[in-house]
């Protein structure tokens, strides 16, 4: 009986190293799925783009060393 319950249930009835294997193979983390609405979504994607604008702006800009274009 024992050997048939280690076979159809391995992760609770097998040798420990097994249950550790199934265990460790089987078990998966949390999900990162996130639900939003269509109004949510049009306001996270206009800020990716702003920040994603500003961004390659900074980037893209020539070094000063911390000084404006007025200062020379």
């Amino acid at each position: 009986m024992l050997g048939l319950l280690e076979r159809v249930y391995p992760q609770l009835f097998g040798r420990p190293d097994l249950q550790l294997s199934v265990n460790q193979s089987v078990s998966t983390g949390p999900t990162n799925v996130v639900v939003m609405g269509p109004e949510r979504a049009r306001v996270l994607a206009t800020r990716y783009e702003q920040i994603r604008a500003k961004t390659r702006e900074l980037l893209d800009a020539p070094e000063n060393n911390g000084k404006s274009p007025k200062d020379g």
